[in-house]
């Protein structure tokens, strides 16, 4: 029983860690470690929402005043564009001469689609970044509010170099299902070990004040051994008894003859 209860207990404290841990949001597999934005991002507002990826991110933004503006090239490229600063590799561009992505990581490029509807007329542009790093090496990531329904093409895109589409901006009013969860198990977690503690103590209280119980007389043996080892027990006993008898038989003939 003692057992049982630890255990229950070690359980409860490794699930109230583990939740702990959640509410923390830290532990997303996209670049941030987060599972949504760490401020509210108002709809539709491109630069609002690359702030706060930066900030998540811990990147500087790309193609921003004072950013490190790197871009992917045409081939036929020989002079940089006022925009571009460095060309991190070229390869055939869709449209253009080059294009500029968000965010530059040490191995990821991140692009922000801070919209509610469709925007699968940015596929070409995305299929772009998404080759340029699959040239790299990197992955790509795809950060969209946490309420769009990208097309099937924009996962597509994304996972090819080993990223994916994150449900990452959101509104004032947006809750966490699994920051709710995460909650709920805070404090069941916390009930059950607290409980399993308390009573712990308890039952060690109640062992340390029980009086002790005299030693209780050993039990006869009933099979032959403990017959046969009686037998010999009880056979020098009466032999240590006599011997007493015939000592106190002598010493009283002795002092009778005095």
């Amino acid at each position: 029983m003692k057992s049982a209860r630890r255990v229950v207990a070690v359980a409860a404290l490794f699930t109230l860690a583990f939740c702990v841990l959640l509410l923390l949001n830290v532990t997303a597999p996209n670049p941030t470690g987060r599972r949504y934005s760490s401020k509210p991002v108002p709809l539709s507002t491109g630069e609002a929402a690359e702030a706060v990826l930066s900030t998540d991110l811990g990147v500087a933004r790309n193609d921003y005043a004072g950013g490190p503006h790197k871009c992917f090239c045409n081939p036929t490229l020989t002079v940089l564009p006022g925009r571009c600063q460095e060309c991190m590799v070229h390869l055939p561009i869709s449209a253009t001469n080059y294009r500029i992505p968000d965010f530059v990581g040490p191995d990821y490029i991140a692009d922000s689609k801070n919209v509610s509807g469709d925007f699968t007329n940015s596929l070409d542009q995305l299929q772009d970044f998404a080759n340029a790093a699959a040239t790299l090496g990197y992955s790509f990531w795809i950060y969209v509010r946490a309420d769009t329904t990208p097309a099937p093409e924009h996962y597509e895109i994304a996972r090819s170099t080993g990223g994916d589409v994150v449900h990452y901006f959101v509104g004032e009013d947006y809750h966490d299902g699994v920051d709710q969860a995460a909650t709920i198990g805070v404090v069941a977690s916390m009930a059950v070990a607290g409980g399993m503690i308390v009573l712990e103590i308890r039952v060690l209280w109640g062992s340390r004040r029980r009086p002790k119980r005299p030693p209780s007389e050993p039990r006869p043996r009933h099979d032959a051994l403990g017959r046969a080892i009686q037998a010999v027990e009880d056979a020098d006993e009466f032999k240590k008894r006599s011997k007493e008898s015939g000592r106190r038989k002598a010493e009283i003939e002795d002092a009778r003859e005095d």
